[in-house]
Protein backbone atom coordinates (compact mmCIF):
# COMPACT_ATOMS: atom_id res chain seq x y z
CA UNK A 1 0.00 0.00 0.00
CA UNK A 2 1.38 3.75 -0.70
CA UNK A 3 0.44 5.35 2.25
CA UNK A 4 2.49 2.44 3.98
CA UNK A 5 5.60 4.48 5.93
CA UNK A 6 8.41 1.92 6.90
CA UNK A 7 9.59 1.57 10.85
CA UNK A 8 11.72 3.88 12.28
CA UNK A 9 13.47 1.03 14.21
CA UNK A 10 14.50 -2.41 14.63
CA UNK A 11 12.16 -2.69 17.46
CA UNK A 12 9.42 -1.43 15.57
CA UNK A 13 10.20 -3.31 12.95
CA UNK A 14 10.10 -6.31 14.43
CA UNK A 15 6.87 -5.96 16.46
CA UNK A 16 5.20 -4.87 13.13
CA UNK A 17 6.44 -8.06 11.34
CA UNK A 18 5.18 -9.59 14.74
CA UNK A 19 1.59 -8.43 14.12
CA UNK A 20 1.18 -9.31 10.43
CA UNK A 21 2.17 -12.79 11.03
CA UNK A 22 -0.09 -13.57 14.49
CA UNK A 23 -2.94 -11.54 12.50
CA UNK A 24 -2.15 -12.14 9.13
CA UNK A 25 -2.83 -8.03 7.72
CA UNK A 26 -1.85 -4.95 9.15
CA UNK A 27 -5.10 -2.23 9.22
CA UNK A 28 -5.35 1.30 9.83
CA UNK A 29 -7.61 2.51 12.49
CA UNK A 30 -9.72 3.72 9.20
CA UNK A 31 -9.69 0.45 8.71
CA UNK A 32 -7.58 0.20 5.63
CA UNK A 33 -5.31 -3.03 4.92
CA UNK A 34 -1.87 -1.87 4.58
CA UNK A 35 -0.04 -5.61 4.75
CA UNK A 36 -1.17 -8.83 4.07
CA UNK A 37 0.38 -12.28 4.50
CA UNK A 38 -0.79 -14.24 1.49
CA UNK A 39 -1.45 -17.79 1.82
CA UNK A 40 0.76 -20.52 0.24
CA UNK A 41 3.82 -20.29 -2.51
CA UNK A 42 4.54 -17.02 -4.14
CA UNK A 43 4.01 -19.17 -7.33
CA UNK A 44 0.54 -17.89 -8.11
CA UNK A 45 1.27 -14.35 -7.63
CA UNK A 46 4.36 -13.50 -9.87
CA UNK A 47 3.12 -13.52 -13.68
CA UNK A 48 4.97 -15.92 -15.65
CA UNK A 49 8.14 -14.77 -16.67
CA UNK A 50 7.51 -11.83 -14.61
CA UNK A 51 11.02 -10.15 -13.41
CA UNK A 52 11.77 -10.85 -10.03
CA UNK A 53 14.67 -8.10 -8.13
CA UNK A 54 16.36 -10.08 -5.60
CA UNK A 55 17.93 -7.29 -3.41
CA UNK A 56 21.09 -8.51 -1.49
CA UNK A 57 24.64 -7.22 -0.40
CA UNK A 58 26.68 -9.03 -2.88
CA UNK A 59 30.15 -8.12 -4.91
CA UNK A 60 28.58 -9.06 -7.79
CA UNK A 61 24.92 -7.54 -7.84
CA UNK A 62 25.66 -3.72 -9.16
CA UNK A 63 24.58 -1.28 -6.44
CA UNK A 64 21.12 1.21 -7.26
CA UNK A 65 19.85 3.71 -5.28
CA UNK A 66 16.22 3.11 -3.90
CA UNK A 67 15.10 6.07 -6.12
CA UNK A 68 16.60 5.06 -9.48
CA UNK A 69 15.13 1.20 -8.43
CA UNK A 70 11.51 2.52 -8.03
CA UNK A 71 12.35 5.22 -11.66
CA UNK A 72 12.44 2.19 -13.35
CA UNK A 73 9.44 -0.26 -12.15
CA UNK A 74 7.69 2.93 -12.43
CA UNK A 75 8.84 3.44 -16.14
CA UNK A 76 8.73 -0.22 -16.52
CA UNK A 77 6.02 -1.81 -15.03
CA UNK A 78 5.18 -5.86 -14.98
CA UNK A 79 3.08 -6.75 -18.31
CA UNK A 80 -0.28 -7.11 -18.02
CA UNK A 81 -0.37 -9.62 -20.98
CA UNK A 82 1.95 -12.32 -18.85
CA UNK A 83 -0.17 -15.53 -17.92
CA UNK A 84 -1.31 -15.98 -14.44
CA UNK A 85 -0.62 -13.91 -11.46
CA UNK A 86 -1.27 -10.58 -10.02
CA UNK A 87 -1.77 -7.50 -12.31
CA UNK A 88 -1.34 -3.86 -12.54
CA UNK A 89 1.89 -4.46 -10.44
CA UNK A 90 5.34 -2.30 -10.54
CA UNK A 91 7.26 -4.71 -9.24
CA UNK A 92 8.26 -7.82 -7.13
CA UNK A 93 10.83 -7.92 -5.22
CA UNK A 94 12.60 -10.79 -2.47
CA UNK A 95 14.42 -9.61 0.71
CA UNK A 96 16.08 -12.25 2.38
CA UNK A 97 15.49 -12.42 5.87
CA UNK A 98 18.64 -14.29 6.93
CA UNK A 99 21.69 -12.92 8.58
CA UNK A 100 23.91 -12.90 5.19
CA UNK A 101 20.76 -11.94 3.09
CA UNK A 102 21.68 -14.56 0.99
CA UNK A 103 19.47 -15.49 -1.94
CA UNK A 104 20.55 -19.29 -2.85
CA UNK A 105 17.99 -21.56 -3.53
CA UNK A 106 15.57 -18.86 -4.56
CA UNK A 107 14.67 -19.45 -7.89
CA UNK A 108 12.68 -17.39 -9.38
CA UNK A 109 14.68 -14.09 -8.58
CA UNK A 110 16.05 -13.29 -12.17
CA UNK A 111 18.21 -10.31 -11.34
CA UNK A 112 20.16 -9.27 -8.65
CA UNK A 113 21.25 -5.83 -7.21
CA UNK A 114 22.17 -4.24 -3.92
CA UNK A 115 20.58 -0.84 -2.68
CA UNK A 116 24.03 -0.03 -0.53
CA UNK A 117 27.29 -0.64 -0.39
CA UNK A 118 27.64 -1.87 3.33
CA UNK A 119 25.98 -4.80 4.32
CA UNK A 120 22.33 -4.39 5.35
CA UNK A 121 19.53 -6.06 7.38
CA UNK A 122 16.05 -7.17 5.74
CA UNK A 123 14.58 -4.41 8.11
CA UNK A 124 16.22 -1.75 6.56
CA UNK A 125 16.35 -3.12 3.11
CA UNK A 126 12.59 -2.80 3.08
CA UNK A 127 12.31 0.51 4.13
CA UNK A 128 14.83 1.59 1.44
CA UNK A 129 12.61 -0.33 -1.08
CA UNK A 130 9.78 1.21 0.19
CA UNK A 131 11.48 5.21 0.26
CA UNK A 132 12.05 4.55 -2.97
CA UNK A 133 8.67 4.67 -4.38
Amino acid sequence: NPSLRPPRTYHRFKGLMESLLRSGSIVTSEGETLMKVLPGSVAPIIPNEAPVIGICHSNTAPVHSPSENAQKCMDEPVSDELQGGLKSINGFFVIPCTEETNLDGIDYVTKQMCLSLYPTSAHVMCARVCEGF
